[in-house]
């Protein structure tokens, strides 16, 4: 009777587990309360999921504040590798005044050509609300050394993982923050940066830069880059901070993902919730 109740709460919590792959998933950054008076903002979304992509500059993107006026934001940036987060960076086209409070809003509905389209402009405009801080922010954050990877791999028969971490040193003299959750304390306050990752097919993806880490992975719920097991690949990082500086120099590196691994199951977790997957 005791190992069925086991093989039940087994089984439970792979069903809560899965369930954090579910789509429909949009994160804004800065997720923090505050943006920098010269700002970037970084959405990220699962395409498969919107098919968006390639509207999205149909739509204009504004900041607006208490009073109603408007801040026109640019596309700086926007990147969509087959299979992975689409995303995009936008940034105001004039310095935003300081103590202001400010909404992120997109129009005109109208263009609006599918259910999802509406959906997704929607998602964009819930909570997105900054407080304007006036930072003078212009120096360039730099890379001084990238102290270590650590690859690991799994596979199961609805699952595959790859995933590495890279811990990387670099100055910046601003202290941005990624707002996390913590599992004993609730939300946590960590450091934070956006990094521009390119391969050797000129694919890029912005990855988030949390305590001096950032992640490459490819697994079923969701994917950096396109990786195999056991391989060699060869990136460049380009740091970027939240108020839009780049840093000079890119840094040049290479890793090696895990080789093929098969466990019966695994303990993971996705959100600040724990559980076990099972691997048949």
């Amino acid at each position: 009777m005791k190992s069925i109740f086991s093989m039940m709460a087994l089984i439970f919590l792979n069903i809560v587990v899965n369930a954090c792959c579910a789509g429909g998933v949009i994160n804004i950054y800065p997720n923090e309360n505050w943006l920098s008076e010269t700002p970037i903002i970084l959405i990220e979304w699962m395409e498969k999921d919107y098919h968006v992509y390639d509207h999205i500059e149909k739509f204009e993107f504004h900041l607006i504040n208490e009073s109603g006026v408007k801040t026109e934001l640019e596309i700086l940036d926007k990147i969509y590798n087959s299979g992975t987060y689409a995303q995009m960076i936008l940034r105001p086209k004039s310095i935003l005044p300081e103590s202001i409070e400010v909404s992120l809003i997109v129009e005109p509905f109208n263009l609006a050509e599918n259910n999802n389209l509406v959906k997704f402009l929607k998602l964009i405009e819930f909570e997105s609300c900054w407080a304007i801080k006036k930072l003078s922010d212009n120096i360039k954050p730099e890379i001084e050394e990238v102290l270590k990877f650590d690859s690991e791999s799994s596979a199961c028969r609805s699952f595959r993982s790859m995933n590495t971490t890279v811990e990387i040193a670099y100055c910046e003299n601003i202290d941005y923050k990624f707002l996390g959750r913590d599992n004993k304390s609730g939300k946590l306050s960590r450091s934070f940066l956006l990094g521009k990752l390119t391969n050797q097919k000129g694919d890029c993806h912005y990855v988030k830069v949390i305590d001096n880490q950032f992640q490459i992975y490819d697994s079923s719920c969701g994917k950096t880059f396109d990786l195999s097991y056991g391989t060699k690949y060869l990136f460049s990082l380009r740091l970027l901070d939240l108020s839009g500086n780049f840093s000079t120099e890119n840094i040049d590196f290479e890793i090696t993902t895990a080789q093929f691994k098969v466990v019966e199951y695994e303990e993971i977790e996705r959100n600040g919730i724990k559980g076990v997957r099972i691997c048949q």
